[in-house]
């Protein structure tokens, strides 16, 4: 049943790009530092800091992810379009094909970064909608505590990784000018 989520195929072509030559102690590592420490943090915030989301912050957010998502979709066109365009000009210029392959190889996982972040943003528009249906804001209880977690833990999710988006693009700009 998992393997027919899409968002397993996604969330591991995303971390895939994150090093071919990684040894098994340092991929643990990367997943426990992308994945557990935000859980925890969370969980501190909610818990013991006595973080609760309030629903104007839910409205808020919805707002916000509201519009976020559908630029993302915008940046994943962008990012297949300049690939279709390297590869293009790869077969009409063999005298850069070393270049033109790293070029398509860095817009690939570009893509598949984007494509996380983007389905993160997808579920956590899940989340808060499911929060305003259910009147989960106003509940002082042990599920409203679990759902500020989940609602906490996801947008750290799309911050911590659209950081590396942002840094792995910025890079390919720097390849791309010269």
């Amino acid at each position: 049943m998992i393997r027919r989520l899409p968002l397993l195929p996604i969330m591991l072509r995303h971390f895939a790009t994150y090093g071919y030559k990684r040894t098994a102690m340092s991929t643990v590592m990367m997943y426990v530092k992308m994945l557990l420490i935000p859980l925890m943090i969370s969980v501190l915030l909610v818990v013991f800091g006595k973080v609760a989301l309030k629903s104007t912050a839910i409205d808020s957010l919805i707002t916000v992810m509201a519009v976020f998502t559908p630029l993302l979709f915008t940046a994943l066109i962008s990012i297949h379009d300049t690939r279709q365009n390297l590869r293009s000009r790869l077969d009409q210029d063999e005298s850069q094909t070393t270049k033109l392959e790293y070029l398509l190889e860095m817009y690939e996982q570009l893509a598949d970064n984007t494509s996380f972040v983007l389905a993160v943003s997808i579920l956590e528009l899940i989340v808060l909608f499911a929060v305003i249906c259910f009147s989960l804001s106003s509940e002082a209880s042990m599920v409203k505590r679990l759902v500020d977690i989940i609602i906490i833990y996801l947008l750290q999710l799309i911050l911590y990784h659209i950081v590396y988006v942002v840094e792995r693009l910025s890079s390919l700009i720097k390849v791309s000018s010269r």
